[in-house]
C-alpha cells in the first residue's frame, strides 16, 4: 500500500500495513479453507464512533469503576477476577481491555447479539476472567462463552517441525495447504477434517505424511471413498428393473444392524454437540469415519443387488441409500467436505 507524505506517523503507517495484511493475506487464507465470516469488524472504526467512552460511561453509571492513582479501574474483582483491571491509564491513553470491553458492549448492546462464542487462542487463557468479568458487569452474564484453542504441532517425517514465531519460522495456513497438497478444494477439505478431529482443549499433532496420503489410510478419503462406492451401487441399481418394495425387517444381518444402529445415532449426536459445554465438534469425523467402516464392512458381508432376491436387494438398497444421506449431511452439510460422485 502506498502511504502519503501527511501519514509518514508509526500509527498510520501502522493501519495500513494492518488492513494490507487482512485484506491481501487473511481475508484470502480464511476463504482458501471455506471459512466465511459474514462481518469485519473495525476496532478503528468503533474508537472513531466513541463505543470505547460509551461503554465506560455505562459501567460507570453501574458503579462499576473508580479513580486510582490517576487512571480509571473496573471492579471485576467483583465478578470473579483475581484483580481490579485498568480502562483508562493516568495519561489518559485507553487500555486494550478498555478496546475489548467496548467490543463485546457493540455486540450486546448494539447489535444485541443472544450469545456470543469467542474462540481463543492458548496464550488467551488468563484473560477470560476479566472479560467474562466486564459481560457480567454490563448486566449480560452468561451471554458470552469463550473457548480456548490449544496449539498445533506439524509432524512431518515423524519428527516436530520447530516453529517460533519470534524468530520468524513458522507455517501458515496458505503453506499448509500448499504443502497437503492436491487440488485447493482437496488441501481444503483434509486441513478442515483433520483440525475438527481433534478436541480444541487439548493439542494436535497435524501428521503431515498422513494429510498427503490419498489412500483409505487418511480418514478424508476413507469416508470419501465410502461415499463413492455408495454412488457406484446406486448407480448400478438404476439398471435393475424391480417392482419390489423395501422390507426392513429382511435386514437381520449383523453388519445390516450394525450400520442402521449407527446412522440412528446422528440426531442425538448433533443435539449432543450443540448442548455440550465446548461444542465437542470432533465427535462429528469420528462418527463420519464410523459410519463408513460400518458401510464397508456391511458391503464386504453382504450383496446389495441380488437378481435372485428382489425384495432383499430392494431392502439393502433403501439402506444404502439411507446411509449416502447421512454421509452427505455429515460430510457435506456440517463438515463441509466435497463428497464426491466417483473416486
Amino acid at each position: 500500500a502506498e502511504i502519503k507524505e501527511n501519514q509518514k506517523d508509526s500509527f498510520a503507517i501502522g493501519q495500513l500495513a494492518a488492513r494490507e495484511i487482512l485484506d491481501n493475506h487473511i481475508k484470502p487464507s480464511v476463504e482458501a479453507i471455506d471459512i466465511h465470516f459474514d462481518n469485519w469488524f473495525s476496532e478503528d472504526a468503533m474508537i472513531k464512533k466513541g463505543e470505547v467512552d460509551e461503554a465506560i460511561e455505562k459501567l460507570t453509571k453501574f458503579g462499576h469503576t473508580y479513580e486510582k492513582d490517576g487512571a480509571l479501574w473496573m471492579k471485576t474483582t467483583e465478578f470473579g477476577d483475581d484483580k481490579d483491571r485498568v480502562l483508562v491509564k493516568s495519561d489518559g491513553e485507553k487500555t486494550y481491555f478498555a478496546n475489548d470491553v467496548a467490543y463485546h458492549f457493540d455486540k450486546l448492546y448494539k447489535r444485541k447479539f443472544d450469545q456470543v462464542i469467542n474462540f481463543w487462542g492458548a496464550d488467551h487463557h488468563g484473560y477470560v476472567p476479566r472479560m467474562l468479568a466486564a459481560t457480567s458487569a454490563m448486566g449480560c452474564p452468561g451471554k458470552v462463552q469463550i473457548v480456548i484453542f490449544q496449539l498445533v504441532k506439524l509432524i512431518k517425517g515423524g519428527q516436530e517441525y520447530k516453529m517460533s514465531k519470534r524468530k520468524g519460522t513458522y507455517v501458515t495456513m496458505d503453506d499448509l495447504l500448499e504443502l497437503i497438497g492436491g487440488t485447493p478444494k482437496e488441501a481444503s477439505d483434509v486441513a478442515r477434517f483433520f483440525f475438527l478431529s481433534r478436541t480444541f482443549n487439548t493439542h494436535m499433532d497435524f501428521d503431515l505424511d498422513l494429510a498427503k496420503d490419498r489412500s483409505e489410510k487418511n480418514p478424508v478419503f476413507y469416508v470419501k471413498y465410502a461415499y463413492a462406492r455408495i454412488n457406484g451401487i446406486l448407480t448400478n441399481s438404476n439398471n435393475q428393473k424391480t417392482k419390489s418394495k423395501p422390507n426392513l425387517e429382511l435386514l437381520n444381518a449383523d453388519s445390516e444392524l450394525e450400520l442402521i444402529d449407527k446412522l440412528s445415532e446422528l440426531p442425538s449426536l448433533v443435539e449432543y454437540i450443540l448442548s455440550g459445554e465446548n461444542y465437542p465438534v470432533h465427535l462429528l469425523t469420528s462418527y463420519a469415519i464410523e459410519v463408513a467402516k460400518k458401510f464397508h464392512y456391511f458391503y464386504d458381508q453382504c450383496r446389495v443387488i441380488d437378481e435372485e432376491k428382489p425384495d432383499l436387494t430392494a431392502s439393502r438398497l433403501e439402506l444404502v441409500r439411507a446411509t449416502k444421506i447421512v454421509l452427505s449431511i455429515v460430510g457435506h452439510d456440517l463438515i463441509g467436505l466435497d463428497m464426491p460422485e466417483r473416486m
